[in-house]
């Protein structure tokens, strides 16, 4: 169930993202012993993207759960990535999907 509603919140997000103009190249890449959620690309800065999802906001909101040691790994992993696919301006950002009565709510954080 928290599998099924993870990649939901994916998939809003990967469709919010290119909605903004964004290319999304690929989901839940693996490197250097971490997962990236997606990768993007906006404009020549490639983007990569941790999503959190929450179905409501009982336990908290979806962004609190980015950790610093979290945020580390994504950047271990963009850098693994970056090597393989070329040195070229980067970030990383979050989007937060909580699905509530009135559909979902998606937050957007940019370079975090």
């Amino acid at each position: 169930m928290r599998r099924e509603v993870g990649q939901k919140g994916e998939l809003i997000a990967a469709r919010y993202l290119k909605k903004l103009g964004y290319r999304v190249l690929h989901c839940n890449v693996r490197l250097a012993g971490c997962e990236i959620d997606l990768v993007a690309r906006q404009g020549k800065e490639i983007v990569f993207v941790e999503v959190k999802t929450r179905q409501s906001t009982t336990a908290g909101f979806p962004e609190d759960s980015v950790t610093p040691q979290k945020i580390h790994h994504i950047e271990r992993a963009a850098h693994a990535w970056l090597q393989e696919n070329g040195e070229q301006p980067w970030r990383v950002d979050v989007v937060a999907v909580t699905f509530g009565e009135n559909g979902e709510d998606i937050k957007h954080f940019v370079g975090i």
